[in-house]
């Protein structure tokens, strides 16, 4: 049957996208049971059983993945946490972004999840080179700075905490951002122009 063929052909392509990612690469049923990793999670853990994963989470940080990963499975909402996992080929634990998303039916149902892990151990090792608040990604060959953390916003040079914005909301015409100590307004947004006390 030409239809099951071309099935089977899109799924052996994206087998071979997944196998060709830097990151490790995977798929969850429903009820958040991995039923798929790519290659690079068989070279990295040694292992080829995706249900399994779990058994290369440092042992002190199982519980908290376990409680996040099931929280995120029971709400069907995005999943994004930092965790260290096991390497095989020097029995090292490495620290992993892992985010997740899910996939929907038209009735709304989770039908998949959708994973990456991505090695940041070296941002921990070279943390001070984004600075504080800021979200640091290992690539192949090192790491970069993507930009602040959730809950917190560029002035230009630093990420700074804006949760007391939300207290203390400036005008319409301009942006909140904290001063390290104390909430401020920033300059005009997009489009305003300022004559030195309005926008």
């Amino acid at each position: 049957d030409q239809h099951i063929a071309l099935q089977m052909r899109a799924q052996r392509d994206l087998r071979a996208l997944a196998d060709s990612m830097p990151q490790v690469v995977w798929t969850a049923r429903p009820d958040g049971t991995l039923d798929y990793t790519n290659q690079r999670w068989t070279d990295y853990s040694g292992s080829s059983d995706p249900a399994g994963w779990l058994d290369f989470v440092f042992p002190a940080e199982r519980a908290d993945v376990i409680a996040s990963w099931s929280a995120a499975v029971a709400s069907g909402s995005p999943y994004g946490t930092e965790f260290r996992l096991l390497r095989a080929s020097d029995r090292t634990y490495r620290w992993h972004l892992v985010r997740a998303e899910p996939a929907f039916d038209s009735a709304g149902r989770v039908t998949r999840w959708f994973g990456t892990c991505t090695d940041i151990d070296e941002c921990f090792a070279n943390s001070d080179g984004c600075g504080p608040n800021r979200i640091c990604t290992n690539t192949q060959g090192g790491y970069t700075c993507e930009g602040c953390a959730p809950g917190y916003a560029s002035n230009g040079e630093t990420c700074e905490d804006i949760d007391e914005c939300a207290a203390h909301p400036c005008d319409a015409l301009t942006t909140c951002i904290n001063a390290s100590v104390s909430f401020g307004c920033s300059a005009c947004k997009l489009g305003s122009t300022g004559d030195g006390l309005t926008v």
